[in-house]
């Protein structure tokens, strides 16, 4: 794996075999960590969907504070549920839900947010496709529903 500094994965992985390349680049070799083992998980975040990519046009600042809120809430969120965090290749699926067709979000519009969010909590290692399968949003509009908005979040090691 090349593009980590040494000093970001001995902080990040410290159960992790390093082995130096040249220069600051190094390669990571791990496997999972004692006691873990590969799952499957579901969690859904009543109340909330990722920001929406298009408040980067109504100011920095906007866009700054729904990305900080979006990382305070799926990193709750995952802890809570007990997701541990990303030592391999995972899959991630997002699907979020309204009450309303109106003011339907572009499903991409909400992938940068929620996958820069699980990248900050540690639950993704790279949103690349060496570090994940399949990385796609859905809206699903769903009348039934006891709140205007909710997120189900499904993440599953491979």
């Amino acid at each position: 794996m090349k593009g980590f500094t040494e000093k970001w994965l001995r902080e990040n992985y410290k159960d992790a075999d390093l082995v130096l390349a040249r220069g600051h680049s190094v390669e990571l070799k791990c496997g999972p960590p004692p006691g873990t083992q590969p799952g499957s998980w579901t969690v859904v975040i009543p109340g909330w969907i990722p920001a929406n990519k298009n408040l980067k046009a109504r100011g920095p600042w906007k866009w700054h504070r729904a990305r900080k809120r979006d990382n305070t809430v799926i990193a709750t969120a995952l802890v809570l549920a007990g997701v541990p965090p990303a030592w391999g290749k995972r899959r991630v699926s997002l699907a979020a839900e309204k009450q309303n067709a109106r003011n339907l979000p572009d499903p991409q519009n909400l992938e940068e947010s929620f996958f820069d969010s699980l990248e900050c909590g540690k639950f993704l290692i790279k949103d690349s496709p060496e570090w994940m399968e399949s990385p796609r949003a859905t809206i699903v509009v769903n009348r039934d529903m006891d709140c205007p908005v909710r997120s189900t979040v499904v993440i599953t090691d491979i």
